[in-house]
């Protein structure tokens, strides 16, 4: 049986960078943990320079996960997943940040209300 875990990351700028998508990619080896013995896991990536960093091919290097990348410009026949939901996902939670932002009078919003957000993106678009 397995468990769901979910983790959200905020940072000031950049939805993702290469210190931050290579602590995704520890963690996703801490989560895939207890199947490693039985299954070699393969990590599906677009060729976007973050994901080609040499600090996060060393990461993948030691998890042992085995990256697969899908080459530019392919994205539409090999991701359908980055294409019809991902792509809408991202769209929709910019919005939901926008709006959250533009009422902040601070011009800036808590990780409360980030999580708000990211609750109505995957709501609208990812749990259906």
């Amino acid at each position: 049986m397995f468990a769901c875990v979910c983790i959200a990351a905020r940072q000031k700028s950049a939805w993702n960078d290469e210190r931050l998508f290579a602590e995704i990619l520890k963690r996703i080896r801490l989560a895939l943990d207890p199947i490693f013995a039985d299954v070699q896991p393969v990590l599906l990536m677009d060729a976007l320079p973050v994901h080609l960093t040499s600090r996060v091919l060393n990461v993948l290097g030691k998890s042992g996960l085995w990256p697969l990348l899908v080459p530019s410009r392919t994205t539409d026949a090999l991701q359908p997943l980055d294409t019809h939901v991902f792509s809408c996902y991202k769209h929709s939670l910019r919005e939901a940040c926008d709006v959250a932002r533009t009422a902040s009078a601070a011009g800036d919003i808590s990780i409360l209300q980030f999580i708000g957000c990211l609750r109505s993106a995957i709501e609208a678009h990812i749990v259906e």
